[in-house]
């Protein structure tokens, strides 16, 4: 049963895993919301409960977004995370990473660390 309180979208977004403040991996989002996200990174893993930052990196690799999230769920195909802070500053930033902008924007961070 699925318990989500906001609709995912189906994205192909690279991602960076930070485990705390250094990179783990690089790898992609299949579905991202307000409330949280999917990250395909095959076998490697963390427990329920752990913190994690993700940073969103725009196509264009220009932009990236920071969030604090924490692993709900992992199985052999990734993790399922539940981003620490959400409400209107979280959707503000997701929307911003999907609007065309000509100028580049420097790095957003929004959430609250672990």
């Amino acid at each position: 049963m699925d318990h989500r309180w906001a609709s995912r979208k189906e994205v192909n977004m690279d991602v960076m895993v930070y485990r705390n403040g250094l990179p783990v991996t690089r790898c992609k989002a299949s579905d991202i919301s307000s409330d949280g996200m999917f990250i395909k990174t095959g076998p490697l893993s963390y427990r329920r409960n752990s913190c994690l930052e993700v940073a969103l990196i725009s196509a264009d690799g220009f932009d990236e977004v920071k969030l604090s999230a924490t692993v709900v769920y992992s199985n052999d195909n990734g993790m399922g995370l539940m981003f620490r802070f959400k409400g209107s500053d979280v959707i503000t930033v997701l929307k911003e990473m999907f609007l065309d902008n000509p100028q580049p924007r420097q790095a957003i961070a929004a959430g609250m660390v672990c």
